[in-house]
């Protein structure tokens, strides 16, 4: 099922969301391809398209897009990134540990690829660090939970008031409803992947333990499928850590 419950908006063709409120804030700022064609720093990048088509139909103005907040440094959470703070002048907020990434202080592992191929990441300032507990003001008060296993600067963010949870691409959601990532896919490399994706489980227990109704993923199995659920979220995670574990026990 798809929540329509609250103020958040899945931006087609991007990995982002929106949460339309007094302001607006987005979460990441990317496109779920590389082929996004060549563009100009004059032009405006093809992986902004999405976003002005989102904007106008929900009658958004730039000015109104106040905050961006980004849950990892893969380039999918960022390649539109700079792009879109030159459009509408948000601030940026990122874990502390992709700030220096995000901010240019770093450069990104795959930035020479994405050049190849008319897509550079520009560097932004960050207005704001985060760090596991930190608190941020939409969707009525909302904490950073860092997520270590899925990488360097991942992050979760929760909304107890609205029993909310967003976890970039942590978890996809299946057709069917439930939640699934490539590692449990029964094929030999995701065998091979799978001891080294463990180290995350201790992420996702941490997010069973919450209360959870409505989540915000980036991507779904299929694309163009959905991309928010409504539910038992913490009894789906659950059921996806156990279905992990008889995978991990069948592959020993």
């Amino acid at each position: 099922m798809t929540s329509t419950a609250l103020p958040v908006y899945p931006i087609e063709g991007t990995i982002s969301f929106a949460i339309i409120e007094d302001t607006v804030t987005v979460i990441d700022a990317g496109v779920p391809t590389p082929s996004l064609g060549l563009h100009t720093p004059r032009a405006p990048s093809p992986a902004l398209q999405p976003y002005f088509a989102f904007f106008a139909s929900h009658n958004i103005t730039v000015t109104d897009v106040q905050l961006v907040v980004i849950t990892g440094t893969g380039w999918a959470h960022i390649c539109a990134l700079g792009d879109l703070v030159r459009m509408t002048g948000a601030r940026v907020v990122v874990h502390e540990a992709a700030a220096p990434t995000v901010s240019g202080q770093e450069r990104h592992p795959v930035a020479d690829r994405l050049e190849e191929v008319g897509v550079p990441l520009r560097p932004v300032p960050v207005a704001r660090t985060v760090r596991q507990g930190d608190r941020l003001s939409f969707l009525g008060g909302s904490h950073v939970i860092e997520m270590p296993g899925h990488g360097p600067g991942a992050i979760a963010i929760h909304s107890p008031s609205t029993r909310s949870l967003c976890v970039g691409d942590a978890l996809r959601i299946a057709e069917d409803g439930g939640l699934l990532s490539p590692v449990t896919c029964p094929n030999p490399a995701a065998r091979r992947l799978r001891q080294a994706f463990a180290r995350r489980l201790d992420d996702l227990r941490r997010l069973a333990a919450l209360e959870v109704r409505h989540l915000f993923a980036s991507y779904s199995e299929v694309e163009g499928g959905p991309r928010m659920l409504e539910g038992d979220i913490s009894g789906k995670i659950q059921g996806y850590l156990r279905e992990f574990d008889r995978m991990l026990e069948q592959d020993s």
